[in-house]
This record gives structure tokens, C-alpha cells and sequence, in this order.
């Protein structure tokens, strides 16, 4: 090549100082400015491989704890539409439709409420011990069914609340071990071992997850309980010379000639009726009990029920309002003067009573001489209440 000049081929060029011809191959011995080596590529190919392996396992775990958390939250939130639902409507899901209550009171879509978001189904289970309605029935239950509400009783027959009345919901995060099959048949005892299992723990005791291979962490359990739903609802006749009636929700009305009990669900409506039509309204947030007493319908104490088929406090307004016995003893200083002395005797005894239970029924203590004065002349007041002058019937011993 001669001086000063270079191969067009080379890309040449001249550098200002000496002249010299520089140049940039381009052919298989070289490479582009910028580019990267086979080697060099391979290098941080690794580099990169062993960052990845490093951080895979935590960013699994991460997405493993997120999901968990979504299904907690998740079956959180379908326990509540269940008792929701059941609110609302009057009626408690079964076997063949829980998912259609939860779809409804949720809006979301009864796919996404049968299985969870790793597409693996979800299961329903009902305690077999249920008792609700009555002694025989379970789930579906529907208010409209029952004229009082459920009316379980117990084994001297009082009327109590709903008995077992509660549901699983279970759900699965490995899609490679779904939930077992066998759980639609199993016994109460394995329903309570499921529900009382702690969190993040297997029920091994149970024979359907005796040999389930997945692990507790992937395991979600959520109760549902459905006994605090029911208020108690009390209604008796007294005194009155027509029949009272009721409904419940605005369904048919029932008439009440004897003392009636039963366990509503909350937010039912109840109209109380009388002769003249609708007496009143009320919506069922807590026990009560209502007593048809002169033809119209009275509030008793709530949570007192009654008292040997008796309303309580519809018995204490009466008779207050009552007309004092001109035969007493002693002549009243003022209109139902005896009848309010009776009843301030009654509470001062059962305060006094009240102060000795709670010093655990120590005689030494004041309040048993406080109970025995009070009890003394509750007695003493009630009898002059009724007899005549000088007239003292013989003492009959309590049974």
C-alpha cells in the first residue's frame, strides 16, 4: 500500500499527527464496536441464571403467602353472604345451594365461588348433628316452614336454640392435591375435629385426610356458625276475651290460645294482631316475649320469657292496676298502696338475696340477716294484704 493511502475495503482514515492510516475491520477477525463476545454473553448469562436461582424460591414464597392470604379474605367474606343471605331472606342454604347464596348476596359469578382462584374445587360440609327447625331437620332451612320459628327442645322438652348449627368451608391451594373425596360422608365427630383444627394444621385424625398428601399451609378451613342468628320469641294469651295472632315477615297470621316459644331469625319482621286489626310491628334484633293480655297486645321484659306460662311484667302491671282488698288487715293509706308495697317487698328481698349470693351464701355475712328481715316482712305484708282481722290461716309446708 503506498503512503498516505488506504483500502476504501478498511474503512481507513487519517489521524492529523503522523499521517498514519488507522483502521476498523470489519471482517471475521474482528468485531462492531458496542457488541458483545460468545464469552463475555455466556458470563452474564450465569451471572443472571444465579441471580434467578436465588430469588425464585422467595418470590414463589411470596406469591404462595399472597394467594393464601386472598383465600383467607375470600372465605372470610363467603361465611359472612352465608349469614347474610340468611338475614335477609329468612332462609339458611343446604348441600345443593350454598354457593348459590354466596353468588347472589355477592355478585360474583357461582364458578368463582365453586372453586378458588388456583381452580381447584371448594367443599361445603354441615355438621351431621344439626338440629335445626326442629329435632329431625337440617339444612336447607326456611323460616316460612315453621309457624315459630325453630322449635328444638331439649330432652325435657324446653324449646332452646338451634343446636350445631354450623358449616364448613374448605378450600385447597395445591391444584396437585385437591381436597379429599370422602369428606361428603363423614361422621360429627370428624366434623368437629375439622372445625376445631388450628390453623396451618391437617386433621390427620379424620379418615378422609389420613392419607391427603398436601400440606396444612395449603389447607383453608372457615367456619360458619349460624346459631347466633336466632333470637328467642316468647308469645302467651291472659286475661283477654279474644284470641291475639300474629305473623311473621307478612306471611300468614296464626292465632296464640296457648303459651308459644320458638327461635326466629334476626331482622324478621313480627305483626302483632288484635281484634281491631294490626296492633303493632316489631323487627326481632333480641329475645323478647308479648303477652295478649285484656285484648291487647303488651311487651314483657326482654329476654324474660315467661314465667310457669306467665308474662312477669304484664302480671306486675296488672296487678298494680288492680283494686286494693277492703277486707285487709290494715286499710291502704292510698290507691293500690298494698299492691306496691308487695312489689317494693319483692325487690328489696331479692337485692338483699342478690348481696348474699354474691358473698357466696356466708350466713355470717350482714346480707343473710338483711335477706331473712326482707323475706320476713315480704311475708308479713302479703298476709295482711288478704286476710281478715284476728284471721290466720294454718302455714302449709312447700313441697
Amino acid at each position: 500500500m503506498k503512503n498516505g493511502e488506504c483500502k476504501m475495503q478498511n474503512e481507513a482514515w487519517r489521524t492529523p499527527s503522523d499521517g498514519a492510516c488507522l483502521t476498523r475491520q470489519t471482517g471475521q477477525t474482528g468485531r462492531t464496536s458496542g457488541a458483545f463476545t460468545l464469552i463475555e454473553a455466556i458470563g452474564i448469562l450465569t451471572v443472571v441464571a444465579i441471580l434467578a436461582a436465588i430469588s425464585l424460591p422467595a418470590l414463589i414464597r411470596e406469591i404462595d403467602h399472597a394467594v393464601s392470604q386472598k383465600e383467607d379474605a375470600t372465605l372470610q367474606s363467603m361465611s359472612d353472604a352465608l349469614q347474610h343471605s340468611a338475614l335477609r331472606t329468612g332462609y339458611i342454604a343446604g348441600p345443593n345451594d350454598w354457593y348459590v347464596s354466596i353468588a347472589d348476596e355477592t355478585g360474583i359469578s357461582a364458578d368463582d365461588v365453586l372453586a378458588n382462584s388456583r381452580h381447584v374445587r371448594r367443599v361445603f360440609l354441615i355438621d351431621p348433628a344439626i338440629e335445626i327447625g326442629d329435632n329431625t331437620s337440617g339444612l336447607p332451612y326456611a323460616q316460612t316452614n315453621f309457624a315459630l320459628g325453630s322449635v328444638v327442645t331439649n330432652g325435657i322438652g324446653i324449646v332452646i336454640p338451634p343446636v350445631n348449627a354450623r358449616a364448613l368451608l374448605l378450600s385447597s391451594l395445591d391444584p396437585s392435591h385437591p381436597l379429599p373425596s370422602g369428606l361428603g360422608g363423614i361422621s360429627a365427630a370428624d366434623f368437629s375435629a375439622i372445625w376445631n383444627a388450628d390453623y396451618g394444621a391437617v386433621p390427620t385424625s379424620v379418615s378422609a385426610f389420613s392419607t391427603w398428601g398436601g400440606s396444612g399451609a395449603d389447607l383453608k378451613i372457615q367456619r360458619v356458625n349460624f346459631s347466633p342468628l336466632f333470637v328467642d320469641l316468647a308469645l302467651g294469651p291472659y286475661a283477654s276475651s279474644q284470641v291475639g295472632s300474629y305473623s311473621i315477615n307478612s306471611g300468614p297470621a296464626y292465632g296464640v290460645t296457648n303459651n308459644l316459644d320458638g327461635y326466629f331469625l334476626q331482622n324478621s319482621v313480627l305483626t302483632l294482631y288484635s281484634g281491631s286489626g294490626v296492633d303493632s310491628q316489631q323487627i326481632l334484633t333480641r329475645d323478647g316475649s308479648f303477652v295478649y293480655e285484656g285484648d291487647v297486645w303488651k311487651g314483657s321484659i326482654q329476654g324474660g320469657g315467661f314465667l310457669s306460662g306467665l308474662d312477669i311484667a304484664g302480671i306486675v302491671a296488672a296487678y298494680l292496676a288492680s283494686p286494693y282488698n277492703p277486707n285487709s288487715a290494715a286499710q291502704p293509706p292510698g290507691p293500690n298502696a298494698q299492691q306496691v308495697l308487695i312489689v317494693n317487698d319483692m325487690m328489696a328481698y331479692m337485692q338483699d338475696y342478690i348481696d348474699w349470693a354474691q358473698a357466696s351464701f356466708n350466713k355470717s355475712d350482714p346480707s343473710y340477716a338483711n335477706a331473712q328481715a326482707a323475706q320476713a316482712q315480704m311475708v308479713n305484708d302479703v298476709i295482711g294484704q288478704y286476710e281478715k282481722p284476728n284471721y290466720y290461716p294454718p302455714e302449709v309446708a312447700c313441697p
